[in-house]
């Protein structure tokens, strides 16, 4: 994980969206949501900072969480069609 510590690098989390990510977050709203539910997840990765009262993003490190969350949520999904198949397979047999 990229590890640097350029303030320039921090946004609020509308630039954030505006620089080029509203086809995952199409509103404040849905990031917000985001942060809420990976907000551990955030913290540690460096993600996110409030050094000033208000809460700032450095994109690096939170596109990773991003990409992290997204590929984790796809996983779960296909193990959780899979263990779905494997039941409806039992109840035929």
């Amino acid at each position: 994980m990229l590890h640097t510590n350029d303030l320039s690098l921090l946004q609020t989390p509308k630039d954030y969206i505006s620089d080029g990510r509203t086809h995952i977050f199409p509103s404040e709203a849905s990031l917000q949501w985001f942060i809420r539910k990976n907000k551990n997840l955030l913290i540690q990765a460096s993600a996110l900072l409030c050094p000033t009262g208000r809460t700032l993003i450095d994109a690096n490190h939170f596109d990773e969480v991003v990409y992290a969350v997204g590929t984790n949520a796809l996983k779960q999904e296909s193990s959780i069609k899979q263990v779905g198949a494997l039941l409806s397979s039992k109840e035929v047999a």
